[in-house]
């Protein structure tokens, strides 16, 4: 969406503009460094509402229900879009301040709608207590898959197409779809509460969580910094679009292999699935490092399915080991914390474009040493986790077997 808004000029006073490449506008002295950080802090602000608001839906959740969050959520969604799309109309007769003020405004409901949405839909993996690890990446695969709308925003744009237009026809599907929850969603709150008991106080506060947390954490601000830059990053390896484009479809098309991804959690347990994910954004970070343009859409890969690898990780841990019971509180409680903390993403951001005059190698190599010194982290949460399930063994193997209720005991 970042691209569609810098095709429509938008919040790009003080930049001369050059010449036109894959759709998307180049300034005479490279990039438009005011352009690039109020955007930025645009999407970080936005960033945070899409993570750190799944705190407020979790209580939701717990409170009130599928039925009502989805709703909810959905028509935040709505509303968010709405006011994006009258940022965007007429920007010659509005203020960039005011302009900005809307499209902050817009992409922060936008995002805090669609968390709500998202933790929501990943509760129903309580009703599948076999395959919980599947079916919360498949429904995280889903998730991404809607970045594909995006892409096809930029691709109607350089057809012709009115964003306004087709930001309208978002918000108009976003009501349907909020009619459809509110009739169609079950109004019972057990729908995804059957098996899960109350979570014992001592667990939340557990190293087991505290990892969890440390671990998606630090992922969620590599992430969400790549999500935002990837394009200038890109631009400055001489993309003409195209590994733009590859990398927003692969996203969208990681619904693809999300149960293998699941299958892989359920698997291989945990502690190895975090090792995995955390080699592979230690790969993204050196290959970004490096000026091949090539190599960026080996990157693009990776990142796809890093970052539903990412959430389903977090999610499944989550649910399993503290049970759904207060499953949208745990879940949302760390969401907050790793959105506060990418806040950093635009010092980072404004770093880059500043001292470093535009050069990414520093944040890539920092992303990088921080892969690395996750490692330790992964390793005592693999031992805590190996621990537990010696300890469930024994315990289950201590208890006498079920006899079949037709057999009389004396």
């Amino acid at each position: 969406m970042r691209v569609v808004l810098e095709g429509e000029g938008l919040l790009a006073s003080g930049c001369v503009l050059g010449e036109e490449r894959g759709g998307r506008l180049f300034y005479v002295a490279g990039l438009c460094k005011s352009q690039e950080l109020r955007l930025g802090l645009t999407y970080t602000i936005a960033s945070w509402a899409a993570q750190g608001g799944r705190l407020f839906a979790g209580l939701a959740l717990d409170a009130c229900g599928c039925r009502v969050t989805v709703t909810v959520s959905l028509l935040l969604c709505a509303l968010g879009t709405s006011i994006v799309a009258l940022s965007i109309a007429d920007p010659a007769g509005r203020s960039e301040a005011l302009q900005q003020s809307g499209l902050t405004i817009g992409f922060f409901m936008l995002a805090l709608g669609g968390s709500g949405v998202s933790l929501s839909l990943q509760s129903v993996a309580a009703l599948f207590p076999a395959h919980r690890s599947l079916v919360t990446t498949a429904l995280t695969g889903a998730l991404q898959l809607s970045s594909g709308v995006y892409v096809l925003f930029e691709l109607l744009q350089r057809a012709g197409a009115s964003v306004l237009v087709m930001l309208l026809v978002h918000a108009g599907v976003c009501l349907c779809f909020a009619a459809g929850a509110l009739l169609a969603w079950p109004a019972s709150r057990r729908a995804t509460r059957r098996g899960a008991a109350p979570v014992a106080p001592r667990r939340v506060g557990s190293r087991q969580y505290a990892l969890l947390v440390l671990i998606f954490t630090v992922h969620l601000l590599q992430c969400q910094f790549l999500l935002g830059n990837v394009g200038t990053q890109l631009d400055e390896k001489g993309d003409d679009g195209t590994a733009r484009i590859t990398f927003s479809a692969c996203l969208s098309l990681t619904i693809l292999v999300s149960p293998l991804v699941g299958h892989f959690i359920d698997r291989f347990g945990f502690a190895v699935s975090f090792a995995v994910i955390n080699s592979i954004f230690l790969a993204i970070s050196v290959l970004l490092l490096l000026p091949s343009l090539a190599a960026q859409y080996v990157m693009a890969v990776l990142n796809a399915i890093s970052r539903v690898s990412l959430w389903s990780c977090f999610f499944s841990y989550t649910g399993a080991t503290f049970s759904f019971y207060h499953f949208g509180k745990l879940a949302g409680g760390g969401l907050l914390l790793a959105a506060t903390v990418s806040l950093l993403q635009f010092p980072l951001l404004d770093l880059t474009l500043g001292p470093f005059e535009g050069d990414f190698t520093f944040v890539n190599a920092l992303f990088a040493a921080m892969s690395c010194a996750l490692y330790p982290a992964i390793f005592w949460l693999a031992r805590i986790e190996a621990r537990r399930l010696t300890e469930e063994i024994a315990v289950a193997a201590s208890k006498p077997p079920d006899l079949p209720s037709s057999v009389e005991t004396i």
